[in-house]
């Protein structure tokens, strides 16, 4: 018998832990360091958990690693609510390069941690351009899960992944957002679809042999 963990029992196709590396991807979401520095403390703590995550990941072999990044050369789509809103941050992005790149540590200078770009009013990540294909091309059928802000890309993107039939893991604080009540209501809604983990739980738990 399986033995179970807080990840499920690993025989069952909904649990984390029933898939092997090469078919879990970490997705980074939306760690722009304009965003970093818009959140205050709750992003500086979301991003030391971020480079956790990926110290961790790049130790896995075979474990992919994606980051999520809302491209500021392509306008909003035209029915998209709160453009002017949209295009202030667009714009803010395209004035300062340093704003729109993630905080060092996130991400490697390797090949093998592409960046998948989509256009601004899109909020969960299965709208960048390539990373569903990539996603199919791969055999990924679990993410896990992390970014800025909670109740944005975070929120959007576990819903459509699971509505997409992928295993989601929330990773909790590397996740942040403006209001601490609105982050942990949207975590405890996340944990009726998804797995909600710390850091520590998913570098010490998940993909254990």
């Amino acid at each position: 018998m399986a033995t179970q963990s807080i990840f499920g029992d690993p025989t069952s196709p909904a649990s984390p832990s029933h898939y092997p590396p090469s078919q879990t991807m970490l997705l980074f979401l939306d760690y722009h360091s304009l965003f970093v520095t818009q959140l205050g403390s709750p992003g500086t703590s979301a991003v030391t958990q971020a480079r956790k995550l990926a110290t961790w990941a790049r130790s896995i072999p075979d474990l992919h690693i994606g980051h999520a990044l809302i491209d500021p050369k392509l306008d909003s789509f035209p029915t998209c609510k709160g453009q002017d809103r949209l295009n202030a941050v667009k714009q803010m992005l395209n004035d300062d390069s340093a704003g729109w790149n993630e905080p060092e540590g996130i991400r490697s200078d390797t090949d093998t941690e592409v960046v998948y770009l989509r256009r601004g009013g899109y909020v969960s990540a299965t709208k960048s351009i390539g990373l569903p294909d990539k996603l199919a091309e791969l055999g990924v059928k679990h993410l896990i899960l992390c970014g800025l802000s909670t109740s944005g890309c975070v929120v959007r993107t576990a819903c459509a992944a699971t509505d997409a039939e992928f295993v989601v893991t929330v990773v909790e604080d590397a996740c942040g957002d403006r209001d601490q009540n609105r982050h942990d209501v949207c975590l405890q809604m996340l944990g009726n679809r998804c797995w909600v983990m710390t850091a520590e739980q998913v570098v010490n738990e998940l993909l254990k042999k």
